[in-house]
């Protein structure tokens, strides 16, 4: 699947393994002001495609973290962004996505959050971007390789007496894994 999203976000019919392309993004989530604190651009590439919230930081811990919110809030008025989510009323970042529809199968989005990849339960593809977040911001585009992929099949059926979770057979799965492949 991240194969054929990133042909698709770059205009290609395939893409391979470890190759470089440009690729237009979906959607960009924001969550903090840092990216964008010293940036100097004139224009976002789509107000309606970018997503804010200040869910990291209500309430502040500090004076600089409100200072960081009222940046924030500045960038959201300066730039007309649409979808402004205050945490007090949405929740966070990550959870705003999935929730209010702003991502389906087959997206490409963009989040400065570590949490990014938790959009791949959607069929969608997410990268945890900081320093570029301006220019992506600008262009709505970003350079990237495309990754090593692996398809892991499960199959058969659980045993009715116990209770397994997602999460049991992901962290089996990255148990199994890492063991044999210490770059995975």
């Amino acid at each position: 699947m991240t194969e054929k999203i990133i042909a698709r976000i770059s205009k290609r019919d395939v893409v391979h393994t470890n190759e470089y392309v440009w690729g237009n993004v979906d959607a960009i989530g924001m969550s903090s002001a840092l990216c964008v604190k010293n940036a100097k651009f004139n224009k976002v590439f789509d107000n309606k495609k970018i997503y804010v919230t200040d869910d990291h930081s209500i309430p502040p811990s500090s004076v600089e973290m409100a200072n960081h919110n009222i940046l924030l809030r500045k960038f959201v008025k300066k730039y007309k962004i649409k979808n402004f989510f205050d945490a007090n009323n949405y929740g966070i970042q990550h959870e705003l996505f999935p929730n209010y529809g702003f991502v389906a199968p087959g997206e490409f989005v963009i989040l400065d959050d570590s949490h990014a990849t938790s959009i791949g339960c959607f069929n969608a593809l997410a990268c945890s971007i900081f320093e570029e977040i301006p220019y992506i911001l600008e262009y709505g585009k970003i350079w990237l390789r495309v990754p090593e992929c692996i398809n892991i099949e499960l199959i058969g059926k659980l045993n009715k007496d116990n209770y397994v979770l997602g999460m049991d057979i992901i962290l089996k799965l990255a148990q199994t894994y890492r063991n044999k492949n210490r770059d995975l």
